[in-house]
Formats: structure tokens, C-alpha cells, sequence
């Protein structure tokens, strides 16, 4: 389109002119004299010249008013007929305005708030607000921007901005469209008008900003980056008289907008309505006509109009022409008998929907819930939410195909990815099942609304810890996000948002945990019962960590103590009760016994005669005697009313540690530290039978793959192969002329190896045979450890090497030495590629089993490293030391991840749970100890020997453990721990709960 030539030149001379005939009409009327013939015309008529020129000027203005009003609203252009001339659901654009029509006067309205008299007393930020519906979009976009060019002073339209959830960069891509070279994902400058103008060498032009769907500054982007936005805006308007804002939104959102910090902007908005009948006509006729398009009959068009009444009549009549359109073709006619097909202006949009479900196989999943996410909710009622491809399903996207084929969703691209929305949020409200499953999911889908824009304030603040949800908000939360997958399916932002949420809560809760399970230890001696309610809270209302565990078990085994017996002058020893229950007797090192009334606590009677400790102590079961054994290598028996010696029992050769009576209270039983069990003849003293099994210290055992047998290895030089089960006795594998220091099965179960100090290695067949005699260490054989394939045996020394042999023939395939002192434990990673070794030298090794080679030296112990074992999926490693910690080491790059501390001596032995997820230690200490494996928290001493020990191995379904010790016993330990049963069990014994005072103090929310 041509522009019209300014009247400028005439505006000129008129100025001049003016001024010419003031200035000779000035002198002329002061002039006293006579003067020549049109000079004295001048003079005697320069008040009708005056008069005549003024009236000049204002037909000249008046003229420029008319010219400019013409090109304001000129005659529409030619219409293209490649184009369809209705866009159906979608608004109109600047190339559309040919055939736009029923908007003149909103039109001439917003060109006049574009070209105020006074600019500088005007608001330049114009909202324009209606119902959805009502062609706001298309009134902006088709009516005003194509007058607005036609406009003198050449105004820079920047193409729409439509928000999204991150509307600075929808500034920036859109103003890189007018601006080449703009950065499409830095922010905005607040000078990005003069940019505009210098890029595009207009440095005097106007500048429009159109925001398109400004509602969605409120339902999409976060108030943070809402914010921004707007403040952004304001500062370039500030700062910038000729830089001008239409803002499109609908009517519902201003009351949000004028409550943000930047209301100022809305003031004085333009309110579009709904077309009346008269101006719907002109829509359907004008387009048609300038189309070629006629109507059978020629009433159709008011017929249309009166069936269009309604908020959403725009975009459902154009959807009905458009399907008339191209029903008809080039040039055709529109009749009522198509339009009556296709089911009018209300029912076009829900017969295409229909028709699009039922080709997907019906209006359900997946076609519902696929369009379920582009659907949010906004001050109480639906609106349009854009999605991008790469976040939906395969299945999705077909979906998504057939809608966008039917012209009821539109796609854009946007870099890498597609961008896509409902052409119209009057699908929202027309078609039925839509309406429905919106109207049954609004609770979740206002929770997915609310956790986008929660979760973007978040990456906004740089994911400030602040900004995440707690307590029961984040409950709420992520019991909404899982109630309904189709529905609430969110984007990676907002999954990740929740898993910091939880992680952080999760951290806050352990760490209150943590301090109230301390104030429970704290208490736990002078007042269990409180220190059991304190327990309880850091365990089912913060989080159930390793401390508040250990808290709430001291407390059950405080909140049973009943009463206190003291009187012995040294440690005791040994314990039991009389079977009536009111007595109890005690053993001592400062040799005496006592029994002890149990209810009130008070000493009856103090039996002295053993000449050392007494260790073990046993009541008959009528109650009358009391059985003793010490460290004197006697047994005595008492009368237990009178406190008498009745019989000695001698025989021993060591230390007497236990004492038990036959059911029929004649025969007595003892254990000693000379290797033996004998049995008595309680009456007369004699004895009867002498029980014997390992002849000195247990210092290794082994679980068989299949949890059946126990390999036992004793400083009496044998192994011993045991039923799990029964306890019985099955092998005793004789051989070596050393201690047997170890024992290991191989993973087949059939085979059985043992170390010892005589320098040699032996297999043995599970019956007890020997079938091969490793020989080529120079000094003890500390460990052994079968490879996973059972092909190859590694073994540690005395002599500082490590070596690898054949399992089958014997023979020795390599030797592995830079150890700097003895090599003490070796245990195989998971695939066999590498071995674990420790040693004296406060070191433990990775070696590379095909080259020999040293991987990875592990440092940070302070003493000497007993033990090592490799994690189930060989990507950890723990070892323990004499300096009573256990370390757990990332076995690639050989750093520490974690120092396990709580043993009170060496730790001998490690083992990790075949789920890879505890680890089981054994110290000198006597205790056997459970830790998690990840966070290295101990979770339970499950057990303790008399002596140290040595070593401890799981079974193979993680429940059990076994320990041999240098009591000279091997145990079996229950590995697992009920949290709900220890809970259960304290919930029984309490009798009270924590008052609203001492969970103000705990900073525990109030119950009820």
C-alpha cells in the first residue's frame, strides 16, 4: 500500500505567509503617512486579510485531519486468495487485515490512545481487555498494527510476545525477529527501544511492544519472573517517551495485575465486548464477499449472526465459516443445508472433535488425558497451556496429530522442539468430554499449576533452599502429584523441584531427629521414661536414623530396670535367677557370690570360698542350690537358703566360665578355658563325661554358599565343619602344623581352603578329604579368598606377598608384592579383574589380577588394616584397623567416602551384606556391629562374645551373621532389625505422650 504525501510543503508557506502579512500589517497600521496604492490597501483592510488567512490555515488542518482519518481507515486491501479469508480458532493476524471487519470504532480508539495531544500526561502501556472470545487478539493484531504502519513517523512494530513460563526470553526471541543479531536468550536491556531504532537506523521512531495472552504472566510464569518482566517494562517506559505497550488479556486476570507492584500500567485499560448482531453480519458478509463467496440464502449470514450469541462467538463463527469455506471451495456458495451439516456455529467444534476421538478409538485415554495437559486453571476457570513436543509420549503425540490435522490445537517451532496449545480455549467449554474430565480434574490440575510456577520461583532464585516446599505443604504436594499420573504428569523442572523438596525436608527432619534422639540419651539413666517418649518422636515424627535407633533401645532397656544391686567389690562376672523369680545370684572377680532379694533389692546372702573370679553361676531348679565356677578351675555348689558349701568340684585345668544343671537337678555341666565341657554327678561330685571339640582359640569361620554348614579354623591347628542348624559336628579337617587362621568355601560349596601358620594353603573336599597342599609362602598365611569363578585361589602372608594360584592343579600362577609389612587380609572384586589386599603397613591395595600390577593404594589408617571386602557390585571397598575405625573407599579412584567410628578396640573383621546395602564388623572388643553402607551410621550392636573377635561372615540371605571369637565359640547372630516391632514395643510401655510444652521445646508441631 502507497503511502499519501504529507501536506508539509503547504503547511510552510501558509507559516510564512501568515507571518509576512503580520509583520506588513504591523508597520503598515503604525505608518502616519501617506503611502503608495497597495500598501494604503493593506493598511485600510488588514483586518479582513487577517481574518481571511486564519480561516486559511484551519481549512488547511482540517484538510491534513481528513487525509490523515482516511489513511487511518482505508479502504481494506486486496484480499489474497491464497489465504482462507476466516482463520478459524485462530486470531486474526496482520496479513488477515483485508478481511477483518466490525471493529472500526474499538480501532480508532486505540490509534487515538497511540497518538495522544499531550504525550507526556498519558499512561503508554494500553491494556486491552475482554472475555475469551470476544477477538481481542485480532483486533490489535489485523486492525491496528496494519493503520499504525500507514502512520507518519514510521513506527517499529515488534512482532507479539506471548508469555510462557519465562517471558523475558519470549521478549528477547521476539525481538531478535526485528533486530538481527539480538540474543535470543539474554535478557532484555531496559534500552532495547534504542537498540531497535539504531539497528534499524531510525534513531526518531516509535516503538510498539504488543503482549499477547498477558494472562499468562499470571498462570504460567512465576511471580518472580512475572516480576521481572513487568518491572522491565516500566523502567523502559520511564526511561523511554517513545516506546508504547498494548497488553491483550482477558478481563478475569486485571484484578491480579493491579495487585502486583507495577498496577500503575492497567490504569484506564480498553474494555472489548462481544460483537451485537449488526457488526456479526458484517463479519460474515464482508470476508465473503471480498472472497467471492455467496450465501444460499442470502439470510444464512443473519441466521449465523443469531446463532452466534455467546462469549466464545468469534472464534466458534469463524471455525464454522472456515469449515464452510473450504467445504464450498474458490468462489463457491455457502448454503444452509452445509451449514446445517456440519451442526452450526455451537455444534462445528464439537462435531470435529467427535469425529477426531472417534477415528483415536473413542474420547478416553489417551485422548483425554492428552489434552488434559494443555489445559491449567486460572482464577476458577480453564485456560490454554502450551506444551512442548519433546514432553509427550509417542502415543501422546498422535493424538496431538490428529487435533492439530483437525486445526484445534496449532504447533509452532521454537529452536530444537515444537511448541504446542489448543487453537482456542473455547474447546475447553463447548466440547462435552473435555468440559467433563476438566471439571473432574481441577483440584489436580490447579496443583500442577501451582507446582510449575513454584518450581520455576525456585530456578528463578538460583534454587535457593528457601524456596522449596516443607512439612506438610510438600506432603500435600507429592501426594498430588502421584494421584493422578496422566494428570499431574509433570515436566523435569518440577519432578526435580520435589526430589530437592524431599531431599532437604528429609535432611531437616534427620537432623531434628538427630537432636531430640540426643536428649534422650541424655535422660535416658535418670528418667527412661521421658528419654522413651523422646525416643519415639525422633523415630516416627522426624526420621528413623541410626542415633534415635540407638536411643530408643537404651530407653526400652532403661524403662525395664526395676531396681539396682550393689555390694560387690569388683566386676561381675556371671548372673541368674532362681527359677520362683525373687532371688537372683551374682558372680564376681572379687570372688564372692550374692543373692539378691529382686524385689526390693536387698543383699540375703554373701557366699565366699572360691579363691579367684567367679565366672559362671547356675540354680538348681527346685531353687535349693546354687552351682559356681571361677577362674580357681573349681565348681562349687551351695545350699542356696543357707548360704552353705555342700560339694568342690575339681578337674579343670583352666578357668571354669559356665555352669548349667540337668532337668533333674543330679547332673551339673560345665564349660573351661582348658578346652573342654564336663559333665557331673551333683550329689556326689564325681565326673561323668568330657565333652571336647576345637582345642583352642576359633579364629576363623565361613558360611557355606547355601547357608547349610559352618567351616570353623582353630589356633588347635584344625577345621571343623559344622551343621548350622543342629550345632552337630559333621567334619574335622586335619592337616596343617600350625594355627588355622582362616577358612573360605569355594562358590560352589564343594570345596573348602584353609590357611595357617605353617605356611601352607589346603583344599579340602565338603567331606572333610584333603585335596590339595599349596606350598611357596615363606612365612604365616594370613587369608585366603576363592576368585568368583572358583578357578583360582588368592592368599596373603606373613611374608608381605600376595599370591594367586590354580585352585584345581595347585600350581602357583603370580606373585604380588609392594606391601611394606605383613599382608594380612585379600578379598576378590565381583568380576575377578581385581584383588583387595591389607596389611600391617596401615595400607590396603587394588591389584589388577591378569598383570599383576598395583592399581590403587588406599591410605588413611593409622594402624595396621585387618580386614578388607569388597562391595557386591565391586564398586566399594571396606577395611578395618587396629586404629578401631572402618573405612569405606571408592574402589576406581581409591578415595574415602566414609570413616565408620564407634568400636572401642581393633576391628578384625568386615563383611558386607549380599544386598550390598550393610556392612557387619567384628572387633576385639567383643562386639559384632551392624552399619548402613551407604551413609556409615551405625545401625545395632547385634551381639557380643566373651572374648575378642575375630572374624564375621553373612549368610547368604542377608539375615544372619556368624562370628568366631577367642572365647573359643563360633555364634550365629540375628542380623535384622524390626524398627516397627522395637516401636510397637515402646509404645506398649509408655503411658503418657509428650505434653505441648515439651514439643514446643523439641520444635515438634502440636498434635489434634
Amino acid at each position: 500500500m502507497t503511502r499519501k504525501r504529507s501536506p508539509l510543503p503547504v503547511q510552510v508557506l501558509l507559516f510564512l505567509l501568515a507571518t509576512l502579512l503580520g509583520a506588513a500589517t504591523n508597520n503598515l497600521t503604525n505608518s502616519r503617512g501617506p503611502l503608495p496604492l497597495g500598501l494604503e490597501f493593506l493598511r485600510d483592510q488588514s483586518l479582513p486579510l487577517t481574518g481571511v488567512t486564519v480561516l486559511l490555515i484551519i481549512g488547511v488542518m482540517v484538510w491534513q485531519h481528513w487525509t490523515e482519518e482516511r489513511l487511518a481507515l482505508p479502504a481494506h486491501p486486496a484480499w489474497d486468495s491464497d489465504r482462507p479469508p476466516f482463520p478459524g480458532l485462530e486470531a486474526f493476524t496482520e496479513q488477515d487485515s483485508a478481511v477483518f471487519f466490525g471493529r472500526d470504532a474499538e480501532v480508532t480508539e486505540l490509534l487515538d490512545r497511540l497518538h495522544p495531544v499531550v504525550a507526556a500526561q498519558v499512561n503508554r502501556l494500553v491494556a486491552v481487555v475482554g472475555p475469551s472470545g470476544a477477538g481481542k487478539s485480532s483486533l490489535v493484531q489485523a486492525g491496528v498494527v496494519p493503520r499504525l504502519r500507514l502512520r507518519r513517523g514510521g513506527w517499529i512494530v515488534v512482532p507479539p510476545i506471548v508469555p510462557g513460563d519465562h517471558p523475558l526470553r519470549s521478549l528477547a526471541r521476539s525481538l531478535a525477529a526485528v533486530c538481527p543479531g539480538h540474543p535470543t536468550e539474554d535478557v532484555p536491556a531496559p534500552r532495547f527501544a534504542d537498540e531497535l531504532r539504531t539497528a534499524q537506523g531510525r534513531p526518531n521512531a516509535p516503538v510498539l511492544v504488543i503482549v499477547d495472552q498477558a494472562e499468562e504472566l499470571i498462570t504460567l510464569s512465576g511471580p518472580a519472573e512475572r516480576d521481572a518482566f513487568l518491572g522491565l517494562l516500566a523502567s523502559t517506559l520511564d526511561s523511554d517517551p517513545r516506546l508504547w505497550i498494548i497488553m491483550i488479556m482477558r478481563s478475569e486476570f486485571l484484578t491480579a495485575f493491579l495487585g502486583t507492584e507495577q498496577a500503575r500500567l492497567f490504569r484506564d485499560p480498553v474494555a472489548v465486548g462481544t460483537l451485537g448482531g449488526t457488526a456479526l453480519v458484517e463479519v460474515i458478509e464482508q470476508p465473503a464477499s471480498r472472497a467471492g463467496l455467496t450465501f444460499d440464502p442470502p439470510t444464512l449470514p443473519q441466521l449465523m449472526a443469531a446463532d452466534a450469541g455467546g462469549g466464545d462467538a468469534l472464534p466458534l463463527l469463524a471455525y464454522a465459516l472456515q469449515e464452510l469455506c473450504l467445504a464450498a471451495g474458490s468462489g463457491g456458495v455457502l448454503t444452509a443445508d452445509a451449514y446445517q451439516r456440519i451442526g452450526g456455529v455451537t455444534g462445528v467444534l464439537t462435531r470435529q472433535a467427535d469425529k477426531v476421538a472417534a477415528e483415536l478409538g473413542g474420547a478416553d485415554k489417551p485422548v483425554l488425558s492428552t489434552l488434559l495437559k494443555f489445559v491449567t486453571i486460572g482464577e476458577n476457570e480453564p485456560t490454554r497451556r502450551r506444551v512442548r513436543r519433546s514432553a509427550l509420549s509417542d502415543a501422546q503425540w498422535r493424538v496431538v496429530q490428529a487435533f492439530i490435522a483437525a486445526r484445534l490445537l496449532t504447533s509452532a517451532a521454537e529452536g530444537d522442539d515444537v511448541i504446542l496449545e489448543v487453537a482456542h480455549e473455547a474447546l475447553f467449554r463447548h466440547w462435552a468430554p473435555l468440559q467433563q474430565a476438566i471439571e473432574a480434574s481441577a483440584d489436580q490440575l490447579r496443583w500442577r499449576a501451582d507446582l510449575e510456577r513454584w518450581a520455576k520461583d525456585w530456578e528463578s532464585s538460583g534454587r535457593q533452599d528457601a524456596y522449596l516446599l516443607r512439612d506438610e505443604r510438600l506432603k500435600a504436594a507429592q501426594r498430588w502429584a502421584v494421584s493422578d499420573g496422566d494428570v499431574v504428569a509433570s515436566p523435569a523442572l518440577v519432578a526435580e523441584f520435589l526430589a530437592c523438596s524431599d531431599r532437604a525436608d528429609v535432611a531437616t527432619m534427620q537432623r531434628l531427629s538427630e537432636t531430640i534422639a540426643r536428649q534422650a540419651l541424655a535422660t535416658v539413666d535418670r528418667d527412661p521414661d521421658h528419654s522413651l517418649l523422646l525416643a519415639l518422636a525422633a523415630l516416627e515424627e522426624c526420621a528413623p536414623t541410626a542415633l534415635a535407633l540407638r536411643a530408643l533401645t537404651a530407653a526400652l532397656v532403661a524403662s525395664q530396670l526395676r531396681v539396682v544391686l550393689r555390694g560387690h567389690d569388683d566386676g561381675v562376672q556371671g548372673v541368674g535367677w532362681s527359677p520362683d523369680g525373687r532371688r537372683l545370684a551374682t558372680g564376681s572377680r572379687d570372688r564372692t557370690v550374692r543373692i539378691w532379694d529382686t524385689d526390693g533389692g536387698d543383699e540375703l546372702v554373701v557366699l565366699r570360698g572360691h579363691d579367684d573370679w567367679v565366672w559362671g553361676v547356675g540354680w538348681s531348679l527346685d531353687g535349693r542350690r546354687l552351682a559356681t565356677g571361677s577362674r580357681d578351675r573349681t565348681v562349687r555348689i551351695w545350699d542356696a537358703d543357707g548360704g552353705g558349701e555342700l560339694v568342690v568340684l575339681r578337674g579343670h585345668d583352666d578357668w571354669v566360665w559356665g555352669v548349667g544343671w540337668s532337668s533333674d537337678g543330679r547332673r551339673l555341666a560345665t564349660v573351661s578355658g582348658d578346652r573342654t565341657a564336663r559333665i557331673w554327678d551333683a550329689d556326689g561330685g564325681g565326673g561323668l563325661v568330657v565333652l571336647r571339640g576345637h582345642g583352642d582359640w576359633v579364629q576363623g569361620v565361613g558360611w557355606s554358599p547355601d547357608g547349610r554348614r559352618l567351616a570353623t579354623g582353630s589356633r588347635d591347628r584344625t577345621a571343623r565343619i559344622w551343621d548350622a542348624d543342629s550345632g552337630g559336628e559333621l567334619a574335622v579337617l586335619r592337616g596343617h602344623n600350625g594355627p588355622v587362621e582362616g577358612v573360605a568355601w569355594s562358590p560352589d560349596g564343594r570345596r573348602l581352603a584353609t590357611v595357617s601358620s605353617d605356611w601352607t594353603v589346603r583344599i579340602w573336599d565338603g567331606d572333610g578329604g584333603e585335596l590339595v597342599v599349596l606350598r611357596g609362602h615363606d612365612d604365616w598365611v594370613r587369608g585366603v579368598a576363592w576368585s568368583p569363578d572358583g578357578r583360582r585361589l588368592a592368599t596373603v602372608s606373613s611374608d608381605r606377598t600376595v599370591r594367586i594360584w590354580d585352585a584345581n592343579g595347585g600350581d602357583e600362577l603370580a606373585v604380588l608384592r609392594g606391601h611394606d609389612d605383613e599382608a594380612i587380609g585379600v578379598a576378590w572384586s565381583s568380576d575377578g579383574r581385581r584383588l583387595a589386599t591389607v596389611s600391617g603397613d596401615r595400607t590396603a591395595r587394588i591389584w589388577d589380577t591378569d598383570s599383576g600390577g598395583e592399581l590403587a593404594v588406599l591410605r588413611g589408617h593409622g594402624l595396621w588394616v585387618q580386614g578388607v571386602a569388597w562391595s557386591p557390585d565391586g564398586r566399594r571397598l571396606a577395611t578395618v584397623s587396629g586404629d578401631r575405625t572402618v573405612r569405606i573407599w571408592d574402589a576406581d579412584s581409591g578415595g574415602e567416602l566414609a570413616v565408620l567410628r564407634g568400636h572401642d578396640d581393633w576391628v578384625q573383621g568386615v563383611a558386607w551384606s549380599p544386598d550390598g546395602r550393610r556392612l557387619a564388623t567384628a572387633s576385639s572388643d567383643r562386639t559384632v556391629r551392624i552399619w548402613d553402607g551407604e551413609s556409615g551410621a551405625e545401625i545395632i550392636v547385634v551381639g557380643a562374645h566373651t572374648g575378642g573377635v575375630e572374624s564375621v561372615s553373612w549368610s547368604p540371605d542377608g539375615k544372619r551373621v556368624a562370628t568366631a571369637s577367642q572365647d573359643g565359640t563360633s555364634r550365629v547372630w540375628d542380623a535384622t532389625i524390626s524398627i516397627e516391632d522395637l516401636v510397637a514395643t515402646a509404645r506398649r510401655r509408655v503411658s503418657r505422650e509428650l505434653t505441648t510444652e515439651e514439643r514446643r521445646n523439641l520444635m515438634l508441631p502440636p498434635t489434634g
